[in-house]
């Protein structure tokens, strides 16, 4: 449908939407309907309507952002983040507004208002004297409806799915069947109209160049093309502070590199920061270098079933491109050699588990810090059911190599398979921004995120890793894929999305 792909590109270039949906059927009826709304008698008049600049053209293009943008939003939504936040973003930011007493927080793509109020009741909670404090709490949208609830700050049951009862009763007040923010809170914070690709000489504050300490945009970008992107992180580092925080959904800005920003690591997700130069920061990745697998020692086998035991496999264990340096001196000097990891690696093939954790575990003994050895060890014990020995095996590896993906991956998996959905999500995503060819963590989260329901992500990922096996030999065995060929590996992928 040309005239369906050619309103699509319309709406992509002015609102930076380019998540409509994949039903072009559907979409096209929608379509015809908002034409027939206006009296046309084709598509190609309501195409001229919102490819200009009057007021009835931004009116609709309103409507239609109204329609498509995605107000799902809940209080306190990933428990890590929201930690991050809570732990050490906004405590130093504190500290280091102390003089001025200022804070400003934007949060972008605000939705119904419940990520901002969940700042707000953080920051009280942090700066009990807040009230001396000139603060900002801006939450911006383009969806009217959605500014309204958030100035009315009445919210269902369903708000607070992952809230203990004690901040409920606590921060809001009872409404019949809703529940109202308090008005402590709600003074805190305002609502206002932005759309993010615009130019900010229509930003609510005017251009405020240099005026938000922190911005959060979460889970926003998924739904936008990248000029969209492009143009909204442009506005973004033009209203940060020197030093100031843009805090962004897990990967959603995955391998992308932008003008005065720089990615930072912390425990809980990655931000950007903003620096001192609006040139491209020089990013120095050489303490990164060998912690990813080569092709030919692709990490464990990743789960692609929905309902599974627990199947971690072994991490490659051989090669020197996984290899990592002990660098304690006394346990140079009682280093038995090289981990036999090839010979483990093998046991484990074969189902010899028992001796294979002997011989790993003897290892160790005097070895006490060996990555590769601690790796085998904490994915044998996952296979044995031994969660809590698995991550502690896990931790020392990142305490020696924090950078470590295959550590993530199994703490991954475990999470999962424990339930712990949002945890498994934010380290499958440290995988990728680690190593972005670690295919098996993209498996992993379109399982993920089909089980969630969210069918297109889930196509989207699995499309993703198919690309990346393809680039193997077909009948290359995939190490720790139980030997899988990459051809077969692929048929099985594929037959996982013929449904979507």
């Amino acid at each position: 449908m040309p005239q369906t792909e050619e309103l699509k590109r319309i709406i992509a270039h002015k609102t930076g939407l380019i998540e409509l949906g994949s039903d072009d059927a559907k979409l096209h009826s929608y379509f015809l309907g908002r034409m027939k709304s206006f009296g046309f008698n084709s598509l190609h008049q309501y195409s001229e309507l919102i490819s200009g600049d009057s007021p009835g053209a931004n009116a609709e293009l309103k409507r239609i952002a109204i329609d498509f943008s995605n107000t799902e939003s809940f209080f306190f939504r990933d428990h890590g983040q929201m930690r991050l936040l809570r732990e050490t973003i906004l405590p130093e930011l504190v500290i280091k507004n102390r003089n001025t007493r200022t804070l400003n927080v934007l949060s972008a793509a605000s939705s119904s208002g419940e990520e901002l109020y969940s700042i707000a009741i953080l920051l009280s909670e942090i700066l009990p004297e807040y009230k001396t404090w000139k603060i900002t709490l801006l939450g911006v949208d383009i969806n009217h409806d959605a500014i309204k609830k958030a100035e009315n700050g009445v919210y269902s049951k369903w708000s607070f799915r992952s809230v203990p009862e004690e901040t409920i009763s606590k921060y809001f007040v009872r409404k019949n069947n809703d529940f109202m923010i308090s008005e402590s809170i709600k003074e805190m914070v305002l609502f206002r109209y932005f759309n993010l690709v615009d130019d900010l000489s229509t930003f609510p504050l005017g251009r405020s160049e240099s005026t938000f300490d922190l911005i959060v945009c979460r889970n926003v970008f998924i739904y936008f093309e990248s000029s969209g992107i492009k143009k909204a992180v442009a506005n973004f580092a033009h209203l940060l502070k020197k030093n100031g925080y843009l805090l962004t959904g897990h990967s959603e800005l995955a391998n992308m590199h932008f003008p005065g920003l720089k990615p930072v690591a912390f425990p809980d997700s990655f931000i950007y920061q903003k620096t001192d130069s609006r040139q491209e920061p020089n990013i120095d990745l050489s303490h990164l270098e060998g912690l990813f697998p080569s092709e030919s020692n692709k990490p464990a086998k990743p789960h692609i079933t929905k309902k599974r035991n627990i199947t971690v496999d072994l991490p490659p264990l051989s090669g020197n491109g996984n290899r990592f340096p002990v660098h304690d001196t006394a346990d140079k000097e009682e280093n038995l050699g090289e981990f036999p990891g090839t010979e483990v690696e093998k046991l484990i093939s074969e189902g010899s588990i028992s001796e294979a954790e002997s011989i790993t575990r003897k290892f160790l003994k005097k070895n006490h810090n060996d990555i590769q050895a601690l790796l085998a060890l904490a994915t044998i014990c996952a296979n044995r059911g031994l969660k809590e020995e698995a991550r502690i095996c896990c931790d020392l590896v990142l305490e020696t190599e924090a950078f470590n993906p295959l550590a993530y991956f199994v703490l991954g998996q475990l999470a999962n398979e424990d339930g712990e959905i949002e945890n498994a999500l934010l380290l499958f995503n440290k995988v990728l921004y680690l190593n972005h060819e670690f295919f098996p963590a993209l498996i992993e989260l379109a399982t993920i995120y089909e089980f969630q329901g969210d069918n297109k992500k889930a196509l989207k990922l699995r499309e993703n890793a198919i690309g990346k096996i393809s680039k193997l030999n077909p009948e290359s065995p995939i190490v720790f894929y139980k030997n899988m060929k990459a051809g077969r590996l692929i048929e099985e992928l594929k037959k996982l999305t013929e449904h979507l």
